[in-house]
């Protein structure tokens, strides 16, 4: 597959306001390493946005030990970055995006493993946000985030949060709805 050397990409120079952010037309196009695949990235960059998190494209390359047969497949990513050989110590996880060159740009490379096939109708900008606003609100509603309980009321009633801007993504009663199953 034929690929740009250079890709448009949204940079973060530091801590600040908006002149921190600088849109780079000619960035050098990441390359995958052993155990990594490129994708390019599917959904559109709309600003303002977050920093990257939301990846959902297509694997359009390869690093070494990553089986050729991935190249086209259609994948999301799962923005934790972990250790493989301990992937619960939490002082060597990353995430994708701040600590890691993530989706403001046209391509990004992740760890293979993190690179998830996915085949649905949905649309890329619809699955990008399975991977960091989604993984919230669930972290939300089952307690990962919110001390072990999720959102409950003094009636211990399971409560939803209401009103834009608050990181929640729209499927959130769907959520809430399998998270009452099992609480």
């Amino acid at each position: 597959m034929n690929l740009p050397d250079t890709m448009t990409a949204m940079v973060t120079k530091g801590h600040g306001d908006l002149d921190q952010m600088v849109l780079h037309s000619d960035r050098p196009r990441s390359t995958p390493a052993a155990k990594e695949v490129l994708i390019k990235v599917g959904a559109p960059v709309k600003f303002p946005c977050i920093q990257g998190a939301d990846v959902c494209g297509e694997i359009v390359a390869i690093g070494a030990n990553v089986d050729a047969a991935r190249v086209r497949e259609r994948v999301i990513t799962d923005g934790w970055l972990r250790d493989a050989d301990v992937p619960n110590e939490m002082s060597k996880t990353d995430y994708f995006g701040p600590e890691r060159d993530g989706g403001f740009a046209q391509y990004a490379t992740t760890s293979s493993r993190n690179a998830l096939a996915i085949q649905s109708d949905l649309s890329d900008a619809e699955l990008a946000t399975f991977s960091c606003a989604y993984s919230t609100a669930e972290g939300m509603l089952t307690g990962d985030i919110s001390g072990g309980r999720g959102p409950r009321n003094q009636n211990d009633h399971l409560h939803l949060p209401e009103g834009p801007g608050l990181g929640i993504h729209p499927d959130e009663k769907t959520l809430a709805d399998a998270v009452a199953i099992y609480t």
